[in-house]
């Protein structure tokens, strides 16, 4: 009898498990082939282009397209190529896995047919023919299983492989999508810039038409200049001649004068030596007060002023505050200027109204009456001054130039030139025949205050730096720096009648008097109740230099002795802060922050 046949291995994988895994993969291998739209689209749209006799507009459409197509799909080309390959590996996998289990089916069909052979009792010979091809059957399908587990195991890798791949295209996918979408938020902001750029282009284009409009009224303004700046040439010149003229005549009469002169102390030479004594000295007195030479300085008036006791005229001269007040050269005229723009001139004696000179834009800080009472100044925070004429109620002169506040403005005792100091730490130096800025002195600190020297030569100028600074006129040199009089700013500069020493007040609560020559502080008045309020309270001299007076953050009026610094009166009357006090000719008069003036 022929020996049992051995039992057959079990197969590494069934064929239903197999076949279940064959048609899985061959389910992802066809949704796969359907995800990538690009290689039908590409010979889609290459037909389309090799065959079309559509009009030109249609062949820009899909050669677009085609060029839209190659920049998305030339992200994927390898992708669709490696899945590709994969796909075409897992065909030939399951065809060959296919044919294997064909043949291991038959195989077994002949290992069955062959033991029932045998247990039917076949002849030696061929029993053990039958045994040896069984072996060899047997061996063949140990070989066909091994081979066959491998082929499972390759396609579970191409497997896990392809799901890999299709993650990776998803992505791609998602991120070809995002793409896209910035494309159309890029398209939609190229839309909107290119209508703003059309817009911008028109507003260019109403620009240069209002600029080519400016051009031709420059070009008409400059013309108007050139006619006015030879007009006025003309003027100054016709005017420099009368000058020249009158200075001839005025020779003409000094010349006449003096040999006058000449004759005169002849005869009283000659004359008794008594009379001859009294004639001579009286004559000769009437004679230095007539002949006043050019360049000579103002007389210091001989009679003494009395100290004020109280107040002559006390009313309201604007419903704003009053930061300015100067009187002109005989006290008949009084002129003021504050926060309401607008410069007044007033009548001393009667307080009524003669004038309002308008022009100025901001609050003004400093008013001045020239020495020929013709003119009236004024610094404006506007950063200009303006000088009027009293006559004819009009600006003559507009001097611009300060980049800052103008705090204060003086004219020359000749009348000839202005000074302004400004918040910009400049100093200007102003022809008033032309109206030009003649010299410009950096000051290196805000200007609040400043004020000619009686001969014209020099300029004194007080400071938020809390210094004085003494100016030369003619080559605007700093001549010196005072630093030691006060500890706070200055708020008020002015020169004594005298002109050998300067008067400052300043917001460390005192004024001082100091030696021009000698540069030194000879006496200084304070008092306990004394405030000073403001950064532009301004302090005054009597016109004979006795009594120094300033107002007070309380009001009041403080009167010192220059000489001995004795607090000599009070004057109350005021309610609120006095910025200005002044004094003229005849008497003083003061003003405040409710709008008041009162005269004393």
């Amino acid at each position: 009898p022929l020996p049992p046949l051995p039992p057959l291995p079990l197969l590494p994988l069934s064929l239903h498990s197999y076949s279940q895994t064959t048609d899985t993969h061959r389910h992802h291998s066809q949704e796969s082939s359907l995800l990538p739209p690009f290689l039908s689209l590409s010979l889609s749209l290459s037909r389309a282009m090799s065959q079309s006799s559509s009009p030109s507009w249609r062949s820009s459409i899909v050669r677009q397209l085609g060029e839209r197509n190659r920049v998305s799909g030339d992200g994927f080309a390898t992708l669709i190529q490696q899945h590709n390959t994969w796909l075409f590996e897992i065909k030939a996998a399951s065809a060959n896995n296919s044919r294997l289990e064909q043949e291991n089916r038959l195989l077994q069909a002949r290992c069955e047919q062959l033991e029932k052979q045998a247990a039917d009792g076949g002849g030696g010979v061929s029993s053990a023919a039958q045994q040896d091809e069984t072996r060899k059957l047997q061996l063949e399908l140990n070989e066909s299983s091994k081979l066959n587990s491998q082929i499972a195991k390759q396609i579970l890798e191409l497997n896990e492989q392809l799901k890999q791949a299709s993650e990776v295209y998803s992505i791609k996918v998602s991120e070809l999508s995002e793409m896209k979408n910035i494309l159309q938020s890029k398209e939609l902001k190229l839309q909107k810039a290119v209508g703003e750029n059309a817009s911008r282009g028109q507003t260019v284009e109403l620009v240069k038409g209002e600029l080519l409009q400016l051009q031709v009224a420059l070009v008409n303004s400059e013309e108007r200049v050139q006619n006015l700046t030879k007009e006025n040439k003309g003027l100054v010149d016709r005017w420099m001649k009368k000058v020249a003229e009158d200075v001839g005549k005025m020779n003409e009469a000094n010349k006449f004068f003096r040999e006058v002169n000449a004759t005169a102390s002849l005869m009283e030479s000659q004359a008794k030596a008594a009379a001859s004594s009294t004639n001579s000295s009286s004559a000769g007195l009437d004679m230095d007060d007539f002949l006043l030479t050019e360049g000579a300085k103002p007389v210091v008036p001989i009679g003494q002023v009395p100290l004020p006791t109280g107040h002559r005229k006390h009313f309201s001269a604007s419903s704003a505050e009053i930061n300015a007040l100067a009187f002109n050269k005989s006290g008949s005229t009084m002129v003021t200027g504050g926060t309401d723009k607008i410069v007044k001139v007033w009548d001393t004696h009667t307080g009524t109204l003669k004038a309002n000179l308008m022009g100025a834009e901001r609050t003004i800080m400093s008013v001045a009456v020239s020495p020929l009472d013709d003119l009236v100044m004024a610094a404006s925070n506007d950063n200009a001054t303006r000088i009027w004429s009293l006559e004819l109620g009009r600006v003559r002169h507009s001097l611009l130039g300060h980049m800052g506040k103008v705090y204060s403005a003086e004219f020359s005792y000749d009348g000839q030139q202005a000074i302004t100091g400004s918040h910009d730490r400049t100093l200007k130096i102003w022809d008033l025949q032309k109206g030009y800025c003649m010299r410009t002195i950096f000051c290196f600190s805000s200007c609040n205050d400043l004020a000619f020297s009686h001969d014209g030569a020099m300029v004194v100028s007080g400071h938020l730096d809390h210094r004085l600074r003494l100016w030369d006129v003619k080559n605007g040199e700093l001549v010196h720096e005072i630093a030691n009089a006060h500890s706070a700013q200055i708020t008020s500069v002015s020169f004594h009648p005298d002109g050998n020493s300067i008067l400052s007040a300043s917001r460390d609560h005192t004024l001082s008097l100091i030696d021009r020559r000698m540069h030194q502080v000879l006496h200084t008045y304070k008092n306990e109740q004394f405030q000073n309020g403001l950064s532009w309270t301004r302090a005054t001299l009597s016109p004979d230099g006795r009594f120094v007076a300033c107002g007070s953050a309380n009001g009041t009026i403080f009167v010192w002795n220059t000489a001995t610094a004795k607090l000599e009166t009070t004057l109350v009357k005021h309610k609120t802060t006095v910025p200005c006090v002044t004094w003229g000719p005849t008497h003083m008069a003061s003003s405040d922050r409710a709008g008041f003036i009162c005269t004393w």
